[in-house]
């Protein structure tokens, strides 16, 4: 699979869920997905969850998923090597933290 462009499934908006990573067109937030895939939920059933959302979407982050646990340790790129999880200072970030680490902008 080629790299995927995440600015098409993820945004950030101050306005919508205070400003966390959400699936675009939805509030679903992108943590929600990922720890769905890490409890190993398939896409099927995170879709059957969260109709609104593409297979396309979940596939993506799935792939961004699996890239992240691939990179060296110590090495973060928006998610920690080797887990789905978001840094402990997450819910402090700015709106533009958050752009940077997801690589939106």
């Amino acid at each position: 699979m080629q790299d995927i462009d995440l600015e098409q499934h993820i945004s950030v908006d101050p306005e919508i869920c205070h400003g966390k990573p959400c699936i675009k067109g939805t509030r679903v937030l992108v943590e929600t997905i990922l720890v769905s895939l890490d409890d190993g939920m398939t896409a099927e059933d995170i879709h059957s969850h969260y109709p609104s959302i593409s297979y396309e979407t979940i596939e993506a982050l799935a792939h961004y998923a699996k890239r992240q646990r691939q990179k060296q340790p110590g090495r973060r790129l928006g998610f920690l090597a080797g887990q789905f999880s978001v840094p402990d200072n997450f819910d402090d970030m700015a709106a533009e933290e958050i752009e940077a680490l997801f690589q939106l902008k």
